[in-house]
């Protein structure tokens, strides 16, 4: 604990998630940061959830990012999210989303990848994987940004850790909206567009038409 800078960096326009967090991420860095925290805007976080992640980060440095244990704001029996797991048609889905907690013990420690909504990553892994659009990809605008991320840094033997100390709650789509023609619309396009980028056409299932 101690003293703390809180520094605002304003944008004109909505430039999306992925380009407001590299803004945010760039800022972090400049300011010589070893970690980097990304937070959606619609999170409350346990009063010690700071304090827990950052003993586990240094108990076990050993990973490149490290996933907050997330839990649905409006009924806290149910987890929101810990940690991206791929289906095998290769779209992404959120580990133990609207489960119960008592589910939990069975959940992987190690995802395929964070989700972005509360994760903590090393500026060095952001450092390595970073290119012309960003450290998330820019041009997702929001959603998938994090599943693409995640693929990046995997590809450089990644690991990732989930904290399950480390407790926030999340009110699941509180800006995008849960089922809203902006949420449809980027989901779909970013589905096809990580897949595009990320994986050959050949290991591509063929109902994408390859």
């Amino acid at each position: 604990s101690g003293p703390f800078t809180l520094r605002v960096v304003p944008l004109p326009i909505n430039t999306g998630f992925a380009h407001a967090n590299n803004v945010g991420i760039t800022a972090v860095m400049a300011a010589g940061a070893d970690l980097v925290l990304t937070l959606n805007n619609d999170m409350e976080l346990e009063r010690d959830c700071i304090e827990r992640l950052l003993t586990v980060v240094e108990r076990q440095p050993g990973f490149a990012a490290y996933q907050l244990m997330q839990i649905n704001h409006f009924d806290r029996r149910l987890i929101d999210g810990v940690g991206i797991g791929l289906t095998r048609w290769g779209s992404a889905f959120q580990h133990g989303y609207r489960q119960d907690l008592g589910v939990l013990a069975d959940l992987p420690d190690h995802p395929f990848g964070v989700i972005a909504g509360a994760a903590c990553y090393r500026a060095s892994a952001l450092r390595a994987v970073h290119s012309d659009h960003g450290y998330f990809d820019d041009r997702f605008f929001a959603y998938y940004e994090d599943v693409d991320l995640s693929l990046r840094l995997r590809a450089r033997g990644a690991r990732f850790l989930l904290v399950r100390e480390a407790v926030v709650y999340h009110m699941h789509s509180g800006t995008g909206g849960l089922n809203s023609p902006f949420k449809a619309f980027f989901l779909s396009r970013n589905l096809f567009y990580y897949l595009k980028k990320n994986i050959a056409p050949a290991e591509l299932p063929p109902i994408l038409g390859y």
